[in-house]
């Protein structure tokens, strides 16, 4: 790669860092409370989804609470709910209609199709863009370190 198109690259990079790090700055410094946000609004957007009618969604209000009224789950025990969804649009798993199915390799079984939506999408880029950003900056500093030297 050439150094300019390096440049142009870091320079896009560092923007992410700008943007997207002191929110993560301020979430980690009291993880429990940003997991309990985090958990409250993804109850909040499925609780009219089929799944969260059946679990309470709309009653839940901690993680202890969810823990109790929502039993670990198999992917065997909700591929009818995944299958539904992705069959008829409807609102079974979540609210939100995914953007795609992400399929496994099936090394169980059958492959299995996990639904990916467009908040969870954005979730991934973001924490791709805070990798993206954290690995230019470790090798930025690197390169100046070895050009220093």
């Amino acid at each position: 790669m050439s150094q300019l198109a390096g440049r142009i690259i870091s320079l896009g990079l560092r923007r992410y860092d700008r943007r997207l790090w002191p929110a993560l700055a301020v979430q980690a410094t009291d993880p429990v409370t940003t997991q309990d946000a985090v958990l409250r609004r993804i109850l909040a957007q499925n609780a009219t989804s089929t799944f969260g009618v059946r679990h309470g969604f709309d009653s839940i209000a901690t993680a202890r609470e969810f823990a109790e009224a929502v039993p670990v789950h198999d992917y065997e025990s909700i591929r009818s709910l995944i299958e539904r969804q992705e069959e008829t649009g409807e609102a079974v798993l979540t609210n939100e209609n995914p953007v795609f199915y992400a399929r496994t390799s099936g090394t169980t079984g059958e492959p299995k199709y996990l639904p990916v939506t467009p908040s969870g999408l954005k979730r991934q880029t973001t924490a791709h863009r805070l990798v993206a950003s954290l690995l230019n900056r470790h090798m930025s500093s690197t390169v100046f370190a070895e050009r220093s030297s």
